[in-house]
């Protein structure tokens, strides 16, 4: 036996932590679920999503209102024009033309887009029980976590948690270079 298949699994850093959590009993479903939600989120950046989201509100914001016939052809044709190629503007946009929001739209795409990482870690599980890395029970256990973590995660929140403008660094370095030449409190 080794420390856990998941040492080799062939993803993110933040997808080994996953399925770490997940196959851990020592982990609780939620810290699991924080986990893959910690790592969707970074997936998200990593694809470029900020930028995706933010050319989805400007075409949304400045295109001409669609007729109540023409649909949203338009915007999402201006939209894979404008957006990085990859399998999360494909799937956003897939969401996006049946979606009436884009905070509905994203909800879909994380949903979707977190799928193929937990089949690949249930894959990969099963592929250790045959180098002798885990017991097909511990597989067992890991895909039922899977499974409910799937159920529970609110994609809704961490929809809304994306689509939220992001916080500037440089503000926090500033106070806290502003507390510094203050000095400490006098009693």
């Amino acid at each position: 036996m080794t420390d856990g298949p998941h040492r080799s699994l062939p993803q993110s850093q933040a997808w080994k932590c996953t399925a770490e959590a997940l196959a851990k009993p020592a982990f609780t479903q939620e810290e699991a679920n924080e986990r893959a939600c910690k790592a969707l989120r970074q997936d998200f950046r990593r694809d470029d999503g900020r930028r995706l989201l933010r050319l989805a509100a400007k075409l949304v914001q400045d295109g001409p209102q669609p007729s109540l016939f023409s649909g949203k052809e338009h915007l999402i044709e201006a939209l894979r024009d404008r957006a990085r190629p990859n399998q999360l503007t494909e799937c956003f946009i897939r969401h996006f033309r049946r979606q009436p929001t884009i905070e509905r739209a994203l909800t879909a795409t994380l949903k979707e887009s977190m799928a193929p990482s937990m089949r690949g870690i249930e894959d990969h599980y099963h592929q250790a029980i045959e180098k002798r890395e885990t017991t097909p029970r511990a597989v067992d256990f890991l895909q039922s976590r899977c499974r409910t973590a799937q159920q529970q995660i609110d994609f809704k929140a961490e929809a809304r948690r994306l689509l939220k403008p992001e916080r500037s660094s440089s503000r926090r370095g500033d106070t806290s270079i502003d507390r510094l030449k203050e000095g400490p409190a006098l009693p």
